[in-house]
């Protein structure tokens, strides 16, 4: 049986770090007098879908069961086309001996990209990179039930893909944090935004951080 990387272990090879919100207008109009609320949606204005089943991510090992890697993608306003794919990869607790002391290549990471038109929530990190200089990383936000969407301050479309709910890394003092969504526990929200359209959001459970469910959206129209 394969048992992916715990929090435990991973923290091991590289531990967790702090994360500094920026500031910037979102580049959006549709919808923009409209308050829009993780989780919450107004059927006579939103199209919304609960998924059945679930958007699991099946993970394909390599040939020596060390990584696994997973994909998936959703099609979030009902028009057949695809609006996100997710990419996410993980580590084989059971194959990590093959590691042989060294670092994987790549670390276990979970992804987004958004198709043309559309943004997500946003925010960055400032992290040390040594002689007192600094640099920022980006991630998606992880927003919980009710908090607002419209007024959130940073979006980030397809130029800045993918974007990163989340990656480990060595964390030598001198990396990027993992980002919030790798602390998320229970569900959490993506905020979302559709050009001509509004502002919207996907549910997904991450009580289990390497499989994550994605469980339901809503966008205004």
């Amino acid at each position: 049986m394969r048992h992916i990387l715990p929090l435990v272990l991973i923290c091991a090879i590289a531990g967790l770090s702090s994360c500094k919100k920026d500031k910037d207008d979102p580049d959006v109009t549709p919808g923009d007098s409209v308050e829009v609320y993780a989780g919450v949606y107004d059927a006579t204005t939103f199209f919304h879908q609960v998924f059945s089943p679930p958007g699991t991510f099946t993970i394909q090992w390599d040939s020596v069961n060390l990584y696994g890697h997973a994909t998936d993608s959703l099609d979030i306003n009902g028009d057949g086309v695809i609006d996100l794919r997710f990419e996410l990869s993980v580590l084989n607790n059971d194959s990590l001996h093959l590691l042989n002391g060294s670092t994987p290549n790549p670390y276990p990471y979970f992804y987004v990209e958004v198709a043309d038109g559309w943004s997500v929530a946003a925010y960055q990190a400032s992290y040390p990179t040594g002689l007192g200089h600094t640099s920022t990383a980006t991630f998606a936000s992880p927003l919980e039930y009710n908090d607002r969407i419209d007024t959130h301050s940073l979006w980030k479309d397809k130029t800045a893909n993918p974007i990163k709910l989340w990656q480990l890394n060595p964390n030598n003092g001198m990396t990027p944090p993992f980002g919030d969504w790798y602390d998320a526990k229970g569900v959490a929200y993506l905020g979302l935004v559709k050009s001509g359209m509004g502002f919207g959001w996907l549910k997904i459970d991450v009580s289990d951080t390497n499989a994550p469910i994605l469980l339901e959206s809503a966008i205004a129209n």
